[in-house]
């Protein structure tokens, strides 16, 4: 067996893990929708979630048509907790067809912040179902159902709808966001 120590001092971890969201959600991220009777399980850094992260820095607009069970509202939930956390100012949107299932992409977000080690944890402010802040860096996420007018008058550094195809109102959505994206 061999036993791997770190020697890496608390502030450089923060910083280089602040600095590169793959390696933060590979060193901290947990999931908790395994197999039945598995409980909380390490977020699977699989190869297509790495394209997937990739092409996101890449473009400023990525559509991604998916199956289900592939791990990517996991990535996007966590990718939501890092943008917020370590980006001074973040303005991060969740969309989903309902209410429930924002409340949902919160809930994956926050499992994945609470997973984290005391000294990469940033205190939550205002913590609830459908927002969250992180006051030192001035950001928040806040998950939208997707009704007519949802994203009017939002500002935002990172958009994130998922399955976009259930979105009864994806164009007026679209729409509605685009000129804060488009700033970006």
């Amino acid at each position: 067996m061999t036993l791997l120590v770190s020697t890496e001092k608390p502030e450089a971890h923060f910083f280089r893990l602040a600095a590169n969201p793959w390696a933060w959600l590979q060193e901290v991220g947990m999931v908790n929708d395994p197999p039945p009777g598995v409980g909380m399980t390490k977020f699977q850094p699989w190869p297509h979630l790495l394209s997937v992260l990739l092409a996101i820095e890449r473009n400023d607009k990525l559509l991604i048509g998916k199956a289900r069970r592939l791990g990517l509202t996991w990535l996007l939930a966590g990718l939501g907790i890092h943008t917020a956390q370590y980006q001074e100012g973040a303005r991060v949107l969740y969309f989903s067809k309902g209410e429930m299932e924002a409340a949902e992409l919160i809930s994956r977000g926050r499992t994945m912040w609470q997973s984290q080690p005391p000294h990469l944890k940033l205190s939550l402010g205002r913590d609830g179902a459908t927002f969250l802040s992180f006051p030192a860096m001035g950001s928040t996420i806040k998950a939208l159902p997707a009704t007519e007018d949802a994203g009017r008058g939002e500002d935002a550094s990172l958009v994130i709808v998922d399955e976009a195809d259930y979105h009864p109102y994806a164009k007026e959505n679209y729409g509605a966001i685009k000129p804060a994206v488009d700033r970006q």
